[in-house]
This record gives structure tokens, C-alpha cells and sequence, in this order.
């Protein structure tokens, strides 16, 4: 059986879209604002392409494999993300300036 769910949590964020883009395609980054460490992962900012992987959940034990498919700078990612069980997510961060010093942030 297989079903899908779309949601798109939305919030506006006290950062400039070029901060939080930097957040978003740094690998050593990324685990400050995502649940998960860095094991395996480019040294440079994320490119189309990129696989990374992260330890995540109870101990760190859970492997979650990253596909980057495709980026728009300061605009939007979207990703592959392999996660346990055989669950594949396709996920796209969208960024949207507000002003120079706040952006909203949407996850599809």
C-alpha cells in the first residue's frame, strides 16, 4: 500500500535570506538547525548533485542519506532524503527576503 501527505510548514524568520541560505548549504551547518550529525559529506557548500549522510534519532543510530537534486541560490533546494524503514522524502526549502533582515522559509 502506499499513500502520500503534503504538507508545507511555513514560518518567517528574524535572519536574512542570505544567512539562512548559507545554513542550508553548508554541510558542517546543517546539524545546528537539523535533528542529526554530520558523517559523510562534501568539505565545500552544496552543489546539484551532492550526497551527504547524518546520524540521527535515539543514539545516533539511524543513517539519513541526502541527494541534492537541484538549487536556485538564496532561492531554493530540493533534496532527496533517504530515511529508515525504506521512507524517501522529497524535500524542497524555499526561500523567500521579506527585507534585508527577515525571510520567509517554507518546507515542501
Amino acid at each position: 500500500m502506499s499513500f502520500q501527505v503534503q504538507v508545507c510548514p511555513t514560518d518567517v524568520v528574524q535572519a536574512s535570506a542570505a544567512r539562512v541560505w548559507e545554513l542550508i548549504i553548508s554541510p558542517t551547518s546543517i546539524s545546528s538547525w537539523a535533528d542529526g550529525v554530520l558523517v559523510d559529506g562534501p568539505a565545500r557548500q552544496l552543489q546539484a548533485g551532492d550526497r551527504f549522510v547524518m546520524r540521527s534519532g535515539p543514539w545516533r543510530v539511524f543513517a539519513v542519506k541526502f541527494h541534492v537534486l537541484g538549487l536556485r541560490a538564496r532561492e531554493e533546494i530540493s533534496l532527496d532524503v533517504n530515511l529508515p524503514f525504506g521512507v524517501v522524502n522529497h524535500e524542497v526549502i524555499a526561500l523567500r527576503a521579506l527585507n534585508g533582515r527577515r525571510c520567509r522559509v517554507t518546507l515542501n
